[in-house]
């Protein structure tokens, strides 16, 4: 074999090794991107989830606005939010019995 034949060894073996490492780094950053791709996506039904509660609690406070009750919505926040109680009611709360 000449140096002719081993020279053009060497240029396909390079070649070869360049080709690999370069698909070895497409695959890579393929992977890469996917999973960057997943949690924008979960972030995005996450934050579709927040504006559908938030869209219907606003259609709540629309309604509440227009049927002119306040007294009835004022009383239900005071409960839940805040634990009051009418005068002579008793609350009870259950609790988690394991």
């Amino acid at each position: 074999m000449g140096t002719k034949a081993v020279k053009q060894r060497k240029i396909s073996f390079l070649y070869v090794a360049a080709i690999i490492i370069f698909a070895a780094y497409v695959l890579i950053r393929i992977f890469s991107y996917q999973v960057s791709i997943n949690a924008q996506a979960a972030e995005n039904e996450e934050i579709s989830k927040q504006i559908a509660e938030q869209e219907a609690e606003n259609d709540e406070l629309e309604a509440l606005i227009n049927s002119n009750d306040m007294d009835a919505y004022i009383e239900r926040v005071a409960r839940e939010k805040y634990g009051y109680a009418a005068s002579g009611e008793r609350v009870y709360s259950a609790s988690d019995v394991s």
